[in-house]
């Protein structure tokens, strides 16, 4: 014998919901269902309590949302074009960086740009960058500085207006770096960094680039052991 909703063409029942005559309830068991199926115990609306519910009662609809993409960070470098074989080094970091997800700002990647409005290129990437990658070296202390001949390039008064743009947002962090990670490849010294890096961590590229993606994720790369049961002390008393 067919049931409910059955065909000589489908031999598969229809859905419960979808059966004439069938009543349908969201926390109804799955299969069909004969007959009318009555919960006393919940009352529709616009029903009165142990009121057959409503015949035509449709199932909810789900819910569907989107899936919304995670933000990227953005990492701006800065740095010093010292030599062909230290931009080739800062262009090697930008490349591994972009590879892992983040949106990597780098002047020669946006030279086009930067030519349309230098100073407004230089504060955006300041300002809305989530993290800047100060590469130190000779010559970038010395832009910063001001100090050494032929330092009053193009490029060395916008590493020295990027530094004290730097500065302003750590002034105004109440000297808190948020955002300022300083980086120094293999082979330079600790003070080609700015004094007023000095305050925070140095990396050394690429010795610690698992501690510089640790830090562009906000994460810790040795995480806290989970505190275990306390010990039981056991008090003896002396009776003697």
């Amino acid at each position: 014998m067919a049931t409910a909703g059955a065909t000589g063409l489908n031999p598969w029942p229809l859905p419960h919901h979808l059966q004439p005559g069938l009543v349908y309830h969201p926390c109804a068991p799955p299969g069909g269902l004969q007959g009318h199926y009555i919960f006393p115990d919940i009352v529709f609306p616009g029903t009165e309590p142990n009121e057959q519910p409503p015949v035509h009662a449709s199932p909810p609809r789900s819910v569907q949302r989107p899936a919304t993409a995670p933000t990227k960070e953005r990492v701006f470098i800065t740095y010093s074009d010292d030599n062909r074989d230290h931009m080739k080094e800062v262009l090697k970091m930008a490349y591994l960086l972009s590879g892992q997800g983040y949106v990597v700002d780098v002047d020669k990647f946006q030279r086009h740009f930067a030519a349309m409005d230098k100073i407004g290129w230089l504060e955006d990437k300041v300002e809305n960058s989530d993290f800047i990658i100060v590469v130190c070296s000779k010559k970038y202390r010395r832009d910063v500085d001001g100090s050494g001949p032929g330092e009053d390039d193009d490029h060395g008064l916008n590493t020295r207006y990027i530094n004290r743009a730097m500065q302003t947002v750590y002034l105004e962090n109440k000297c808190i770096n948020y955002k300022v990670i300083p980086v120094l490849f293999d082979g330079y010294p600790r003070d080609t960094c700015p004094r007023w890096l000095h305050n925070t961590v140095l990396y050394r590229w690429p010795r610690d680039v698992q501690d510089v993606m640790c830090r562009l994720r906000r994460e810790e790369r040795y995480k806290m052991p989970v505190s275990g049961r306390p010990p039981i002390i056991t008090v003896r008393r002396d009776y003697s």
